[in-house]
């Protein structure tokens, strides 16, 4: 079992959470304890879903949460922006426009949950600096065997 923490969507998410915890705090009093209040209970269930998925065999239940929870949040984030109650979200020093954040988080989650074989493959060969020769000499195979595997055929 993978440690949950360490995945690149949990950190994106808790980068997140802690503006939403921020932009939140600002709100006037009549959507502090509304709004506000359900997006941090919302941001807090993409943790509780992630964790769960981690741990269970059958990741899928809780990564449709996941996705449930997260189009959720896109969308109070969306009535904030209309709201003028937020113009746009700080992450990592840079601004985002809700749209933009979500996009690369999302792709970040389905590329590192879902990704297959042949995209694992061929990412993390070229992550360590292998060319296609190089990785198939030491895994004992033909280059184009390994070729072969990397374009799913």
């Amino acid at each position: 079992m993978a440690i949950y923490s360490e995945l690149p969507v949990y950190r994106d998410s808790y980068r997140l959470l802690l503006e939403i915890y921020k932009v939140t705090n600002t709100f006037s009093r009549e959507y502090k304890f509304s709004l506000g209040q359900d997006m941090r209970r919302d941001t807090l269930s993409l943790f509780r879903n992630l964790y769960r998925a981690n741990k269970n065999q059958d990741k899928r239940v809780f990564l449709e949460a996941f996705l449930d929870d997260f189009e959720l949040l896109k969308l109070q984030i969306r009535v904030c922006l209309d709201l003028k109650l937020l113009s746009y979200i700080i992450v990592r020093d840079k601004w985002w426009s809700g749209k933009i954040y979500f996009d690369i988080i999302k792709a970040k989650f389905w590329r590192g949950i879902f990704m297959e074989l042949k995209d694992k493959l061929q990412l993390l060969r070229k992550q360590n600096g292998y060319s296609q020769e190089q990785l198939a000499d030491k895994l004992g195979i033909a280059r184009q065997t390994l070729s072969k595997w990397e374009n799913g055929v």
